[in-house]
């Protein structure tokens, strides 16, 4: 009787190959290996016709790269005006005592500006400047072709709009971008909310 090989290292070596294999043919494909930062892949951003877009934005979760919604954009040849709604926006699940991180495709920045509001069910994000959101603190560091963005751990319940705005030195270029957080809770903190024990 053929036994079939199941075993957990069979199936991580299968899966490996398979990566491989998938990298392979995106160069083939492209000319040029997919981006990526400390061994995450970025997913790249949506073409909009023959419209210059500033440069892309993404909120690095673990092993996961959320691609930042380019709600509104710019530079000292012209500008797009936001939606006041966008149907979908980048949405990542946070951890209360983790910061966050984003990763911009640029090596200068002339200015990063965060903010955060709660989430509105209607999935307006119009003003984008809005004078009742809560101001974050933005540290920058560069990390080759990236600025690297980091905001302190975020203490928040229920889902939450975050606006990143970030000014470029290329030609006056400028870009406002969008997540929808949803905080999760710890173990922990859930079931000492529900009353229960926590285990030893």
């Amino acid at each position: 009787m053929h036994v079939l090989p199941h075993s957990t290292g069979w199936l991580a070596s299968r899966r490996r190959l398979v990566l491989i294999v998938m990298l392979a043919w995106m160069v083939g494909s492209c000319g040029q290996a997919p981006l990526a930062y400390n061994g995450v892949l970025l997913p790249s951003p949506q073409p909009r016709g023959d419209i210059p877009l500033p440069p892309p934005a993404w909120l690095i979760d673990d092993t996961d790269a959320i691609l930042g919604t380019l709600a509104a954009g710019g530079s000292s040849r012209g500008h797009g005006d936001p939606a006041p709604i966008i149907p979908k926006i980048g949405h990542a699940r946070i951890r209360s005592a983790q910061p966050l991180v984003i990763i911009v495709k640029a090596e200068s920045l002339v200015q990063a500006e965060a903010t955060l509001r709660p989430w509105r069910m209607d999935n307006t994000i119009t003003p984008l400047i809005d004078s009742t959101a809560h101001n974050l603190t933005v540290r920058m560091h560069q990390e080759g072709l990236f600025t690297v963005l980091t905001i302190d751990p975020i203490h928040v319940i229920g889902d939450q709009l975050l606006n990143i705005h970030l000014t470029f030195a290329a030609a006056d270029t400028w870009g406002f971008y969008l997540w929808q957080l949803t905080p999760t809770v710890q173990t922990g903190l859930l079931k000492a909310r529900q009353g229960l024990p926590r285990p030893n």
